[in-house]
């Protein structure tokens, strides 16, 4: 249950913050609220969500190793398993299996929804 609400949460901010054609749909509804004095539905929604605090360390890993990540032309590449072992004993932690898979399915979550929004922009 936990990891389903923190992957709902992880989906739900790439959908707000990975930008289409330069703006990210939360800076867009953010102007329509400060336009009409109240949030849209979808902004509403957003802010009721948040990660299980379970997972709050393995969500700053993850987009630390993100910000760092390689990009291609084609886009951003996968966080290698190598990347992020480096990462847990350069800052002299253990990685748990649990925090290992959540890392990885964050990272599948965002180049998901990182694909899909490059589709909605072609």
């Amino acid at each position: 249950k936990l990891i389903d609400l923190a992957l709902e949460y992880s989906t739900a901010y790439f959908d707000m913050f990975i930008p289409i054609k330069g703006v990210c749909k939360f800076h867009h509804l953010d102007s329509v609220r400060k336009q009409e004095g109240k949030a849209p539905p979808e902004l509403e929604e957003w802010y009721g969500l948040q990660m299980p605090e379970i997972f709050d360390e393995t969500w700053e890993i993850f987009q630390d190793l993100s910000r760092r990540r390689a990009y291609t032309e084609s886009g951003p590449c996968s966080i290698t398993y190598t990347e992020i072992d480096s990462y847990y004993r350069l800052n002299g932690m253990e990685i748990s299996p649990l925090a290992l898979d959540m890392v990885i399915k964050f990272d599948e979550t965002f180049l998901s929804e990182y694909a899909n929004k490059r589709k909605q922009q072609q």
